[in-house]
């Protein structure tokens, strides 16, 4: 099923909605399947309002029909700074189509993150097959050499993410193919998404 996950605010409403949708109905059509924006209007309008943020979560089968889901957060962001990173050793795979798309075939990056996160971990992230950094398991990376930042280029297997999207614009960061040695020799290091926003990396673990 195609996946949103959104930042809901109860006097501010669902943040980046727009960019959501357009995102989600790009996956919806890229694997074929029916797209139906009433179906979507409808499932978020009955989300109950009762929490002063909320995590949203909106699913899209491929009938087009949705559902939406919301949890409370007791509060936006990554709870500490910095944050502890775990590299992974295991490598994704740039060919495959749904590191590009949101969905919920996300067995490999779940599992990685509650590995991680059992181990102290905030986030954990990945390289590809040709060890170009790519992503973490719930956000997109950027790092600051000198007055540059740079994040990995979509091609190398990531999710274009909201949150990146904003980032490259704000930061006027170039996107580019990224090293591990890129990723150690970083003046500065961020991570984050659309609910979490930014969150600034300090130790990095390699497996």
């Amino acid at each position: 099923m195609v996946l949103e996950t959104m930042l809901r605010e109860k006097r501010g409403g669902i943040k980046y909605l727009s960019e959501h949708l357009v995102r989600a109905e790009s996956t919806q059509r890229y694997f074929g399947r029916h797209w139906n924006r009433a179906a979507v209007d409808n499932a978020l309008s009955g989300i109950n309002e009762q929490f002063e943020q909320a995590r949203l979560r909106l699913l899209i089968a491929p009938d087009g029909s949705a559902v939406a889901e919301s949890y409370p957060l007791t509060a936006v962001g990554w709870g500490k700074v910095p944050l502890k990173i775990l590299a992974a050793r295991e490598k994704v795979d740039s060919s495959d189509v749904f590191l590009y798309h949101k969905t919920t075939n996300r067995d490999f990056y779940n599992r990685h993150f509650h590995d991680a996160h059992e181990n102290g971990f905030d986030e954990v992230i990945f390289f590809n097959e040709r060890n170009e950094l790519t992503e973490g398991a719930i956000s997109n990376i950027f790092l600051r050499h000198g007055s540059q930042w740079s994040t990995p280029l979509l091609t190398c297997g990531l999710l274009p993410g909201i949150w990146r999207e904003k980032m490259m614009h704000e930061l006027n960061a170039v996107e580019k193919v990224l090293y591990s040695e890129d990723l150690k020799n970083a003046d500065e290091i961020i991570i984050g998404n659309s609910v979490r926003g930014k969150g600034l990396a300090g130790e990095i673990v390699y497996q």
